[in-house]
């Protein structure tokens, strides 16, 4: 129980805040990519030819990553280091990608009922993914994925399923609505006496590539099956806010985006001045050679430092 109770203190800062679900298997909901993190995790509402949408929104699984493989890595904060590996192909008329994420959280010391070091343990969290999407028509595609999920905690270790169910509508002039159920799911087993539960979350993005300009807009709803998540003193204004996340693309020819992202609910969890803060403030880049690409994301959390997301993709 000293033990679980370290990690769990030494993953506060990290998981908290991101998943506003607390618990083992709140790394789902960390941004996967440095797009997704540039975007404020608004990605899920745009379709990319990164094969890491598959943990967005399978739906948005479309042949364009067909070959591709992305890796990334994000140095979190503390100790804490987290990466995944991507990859996605064309089978029988269905685009199907698999990934896995990794968290690790460092080591730790271990100490007894009175406080003697006894030792180091280490704790970490894996998730391998499946999943497909499929085109009813040249507008819809519906899209789905399985996970495994594990967390251990030195000896102790927790296993859960989940589902990923997903939508996308192209419509004209370059607008995407898409909506997602993801972390569908059940533990299988528990790290304590109480049953470990999974972060479900229910999206609704909209993205517009505007006409005249080389700028994609996004706008994302989440955790809309629990109007009430975050604070609880926030007026009806701030709640709604706490719902929602901005992003847009800007595209420099065909080999750079530039790309930022605002949260305001992680703002309102994270700022700490009375004026300005950047807390929730998404920023990034991608470059493009031939068929190399490479990201970049940053994200804000006021004096809790900053994140750095990089990653690379190549197509095979």
């Amino acid at each position: 129980m000293r033990r679980l109770l370290t990690v769990l203190l030494a993953a506060a800062p990290v998981l908290p805040v991101v998943a506003q679900t607390p618990g083992a298997y709140a790394f789902l909901r960390l941004d996967t990519s440095p797009r997704s993190a540039a975007l404020a995790g608004t990605a899920d509402a745009l379709p990319s030819d990164d094969p890491a949408v598959l943990f967005a929104n399978p739906a948005l699984l479309d042949g364009t990553q067909a070959g591709t493989v992305g890796l990334t890595y994000l140095n979190h904060l503390g100790d804490v280091n987290a990466g995944s590996l991507s990859y996605a192909r064309r089978i029988a008329g269905f685009d199907a990608a698999v990934g896995i994420r990794y968290l690790g959280y460092g080591e730790m010391k271990a100490a007894d009922a009175d406080g003697v070091v006894t030792g180091t343990f280490s704790a970490s969290s894996v998730a391998l993914t499946a999943g497909t999407s499929y085109a009813v028509n040249e507008r819809l595609r519906l899209g789905g994925a399985l996970t495994l999920a594990t967390v251990g905690i030195d000896d102790a270790r927790t296993t859960a399923v989940s589902a990923d169910l997903g939508a996308a509508y192209r419509m004209p002039g370059n607008l995407t609505v898409s909506a997602s159920a993801r972390h569908l799911g059940t533990a299988l087993s528990n790290l304590g006496t109480t049953d470990d539960e999974l972060p479900l979350d229910l999206r609704v993005g909209v993205s517009k590539r505007l006409r005249y300009l080389p700028l994609q807009v996004s706008v994302i709803g989440y955790d809309l099956q629990d109007p009430g998540a975050g604070k609880a003193d926030r007026s009806t204004a701030a709640q709604a806010l706490g719902h929602v996340a901005v992003g847009g693309t800007l595209f420099l020819g065909r080999t750079v985006e530039v790309r930022v992202g605002f949260s305001p609910r992680r703002n309102q969890e994270l700022a700490t001045a009375e004026r300005l803060d950047l807390a929730g403030l998404g920023l990034g880049f991608g470059l493009r050679v031939r068929q190399f690409a490479l990201d970049y994301g940053f994200a804000s959390w006021s004096e809790n430092g900053a994140l750095h997301h990089l990653g690379v993709r190549a197509k095979l």
